[in-house]
């Protein structure tokens, strides 16, 4: 009975951060759709926030970007609020790391493990408020040639 009350409970706390609180989002009950992706990133549903993830690769590390968005994807200010971003790896290994908030609308981290990542859970507080949200991939992201650079939406330059 404890171990099915356990698994449940790990159910529940999965479903929390993999999907958000999209009760609170106006979507209706079985609705697909595609997102917005103001700066050409992946965005994920957090209640009645977006968040958007941009990922690149430079020669320090793996970039990640990410940015609060609203209902309607438009970018919200990061004054004031703080951002983690926890990282799984494909080898079992995983890190929490701090957020740095950078101009007025974004915050970042450099990965410069090795590992290759899978998936990364962001989550960004304010006040009474926050926005959580879990990006998956199949494959680490591969380094940009210096002639083209890479929006992770598929076109490049």
């Amino acid at each position: 009975m404890k171990k099915q009350i356990v698994v449940a409970i790990a159910v529940a706390l999965f479903t929390a951060i993999s999907f958000g609180a999209n009760a609170q989002h106006d979507h209706k009950a079985g609705e697909t759709h595609q997102h917005g992706a103001p700066h050409g990133g992946q965005v994920v549903s957090s209640g009645k926030y977006h968040v958007e993830l941009v990922r690149s690769k430079d020669k320090t590390g793996e970039v990640f970007t990410i940015y609060l968005l609203d209902e309607v994807e438009k970018v919200i200010a990061n004054k004031g609020k703080t951002g983690v971003l926890l990282i799984q790896t494909a080898d079992a290994n995983s890190s929490q790391e701090a957020l740095t908030p950078v101009g007025d609308d974004k915050f970042t981290f450099t990965y410069k493990g090795k590992g290759a990542i899978i998936n990364a859970i962001v989550s960004i507080k304010w006040g009474d408020e926050n926005a959580t949200a879990k990006f998956q991939w199949n494959a680490p992201l591969k380094q940009a040639k210096p002639e083209e650079h890479n929006h992770n939406n598929g076109h490049q330059h």
